[in-house]
């Protein structure tokens, strides 16, 4: 009998736990409720999930066999199921940051969710919680090319503790912003491609530093307006847009745009640093690698993100040409089967064989000009024969080196018809003076 009592104890102590209202529940956390402005996956047994469109109180969602009301998940938990009007059974997730870029609608192929996290890993962030404004921000950092915005998403959950928490506007609140972006997502689209036949050199100029009030954001910028307005509804569209206060989204030329905040904030020619890190994702990056270094902080990531090899090797020359105040830290290899990446070795060197020869030259010289009365009766002789030769020469010279200035070497691993991430990166450390 004490044996049963005890038994029934805990039965209904477990009980409790599950149904109480007094108890709170360890199984389930108030971020596992769906709630109108999320999406979710929807999975039938061991198919590919599908991911649903943003949930409104009115909407519904066309699945294989059959349709969902939005109101029909709304209020469920993460792992709860749902019945189709056809009878099915579909298994609700709330998808994770990984799933949610690889699954989302693209333009642009997206930096992929592996190499994301890699790059995010090596600017070796560190935030605490903030309870109060403290604005303006200490960190900030520049990301030229939104394209997708799938490094943007990245970025902003690395600094999202180090802002004061959003505002109580209620997931009723929420959920309409992002209805709103999505609703009106094509006539932005042509009103953006009109902004961009007008002055495709535009800055937007939105952004006061003086006034923002949060510890750290992340500045991303596109040449491209289309571009911005994607990445800025994929933004708001994760998890009722808990990022999206951690963004700004700048349309226009990367140089330009630091011209413009230098001015802006009143910076002193001789200390003009504003941003912690930045990343270049985008064609040429090397044309603002100058804008860019005088902006960083010292010991701040500047960091290339490009598809070759070759591209890498430009800037690395460049950076020693224009003589930079930048060290280069690495080069990373990125592909999907290389975790952390694979290190390259990429610096500018004399080979020890070339500095050899250019001394034994040297040294020929000398010798030559020690004994040049015989050397000089030759060299007439010759120079009179081959005059012709070498006006041929030089003429042909020049026309190779005019075809040579056109043409770029490119050199990557070959591919298949489908690209899943990969690419190089290259990481610069800025040093003082």
């Amino acid at each position: 009998m004490l044996l049963l009592a005890r038994h029934s104890a805990r039965v209904q102590s477990s009980t409790c736990m599950r149904c109480c209202p007094c108890v709170p529940n360890r199984l389930y956390s108030s971020s596992d409720v769906i709630q109108a402005g999320d999406r979710v996956l929807l999975q039938k047994g061991g198919r590919d999930p599908i991911l649903s469109k943003v949930l409104r109180h009115q909407g519904w969602h066309n699945l294989q066999y059959g349709h969902v009301k939005h109101t029909d998940i709304i209020g469920k938990r993460t792992r709860d199921t749902v019945t189709t009007s056809r009878g099915e059974v579909y298994r609700l997730y709330l998808p994770t940051l990984a799933d949610y870029i690889k699954m989302t609608p693209r333009l642009v192929t997206p930096i992929y969710p592996a190499d994301a996290s890699l790059i995010v890993s090596l600017l070796d962030l560190h935030v605490s919680p903030s309870g109060s404004c403290g604005g303006p921000p200490s960190l900030e950092i520049l990301e030229a090319g939104t394209g997708h915005g799938a490094l943007t998403l990245y970025l902003a959950r690395a600094i999202h503790a180090a802002n004061p928490p959003l505002s109580e506007e209620g997931p009723a609140s929420q959920s309409q912003v992002t209805e709103d972006i999505e609703k009106d997502s094509e006539e932005m689209y042509i009103k953006d491609i009109a902004i961009r036949k007008k002055d495709s050199g535009s800055s937007d100029v939105s952004y006061m530093h003086d006034q923002d009030q949060r510890r750290a954001v992340i500045h991303t910028i596109d040449v491209s307006p289309t571009y911005s307005t994607h990445a800025k509804r994929l933004v708001h569209g994760f998890r009722r847009g808990m990022y999206a206060k951690d963004v700004e989204f700048h349309v226009g030329d990367v140089s330009k745009w630091i011209d413009k905040q230098i001015i802006d904030r009143r910076l002193d020619s001789q200390d003009k640093p504003f941003l912690s890190h930045i990343v270049l994702d985008m064609p040429a990056a090397q044309q603002h690698f100058a804008k860019a270094a005088a902006v960083l902080y010292v010991h701040g990531c500047l960091l290339a993100f490009n598809p070759s090899i070759t591209q890498i090797m430009e800037i690395v020359e460049m950076v020693k040409h224009e003589c930079l105040p930048l060290q280069l830290d690495r080069v990373i290899e990125l592909g999907p089967s290389m975790t952390g990446g694979r290190e390259w070795d990429v610096r500018s060197v004399i080979p020890r064989a070339r500095q050899t020869a250019t001394t034994q030259d040297e040294s020929g010289a000398v010798e030559k000009m020690d004994d040049g009365s015989a050397e000089e009766s030759r060299d007439c002789i010759s120079s009179s024969a081959n005059a012709e030769s070498e006006t041929k020469d030089k003429g042909v010279a020049r026309t190779l080196a005019r075809q040579k200035v056109c043409w770029k070497m490119v050199c990557r691993p070959m591919v298949g018809y489908k690209v899943t991430g990969g690419g190089f990166l290259g990481v610069w450390r800025k040093i003082s003076g």
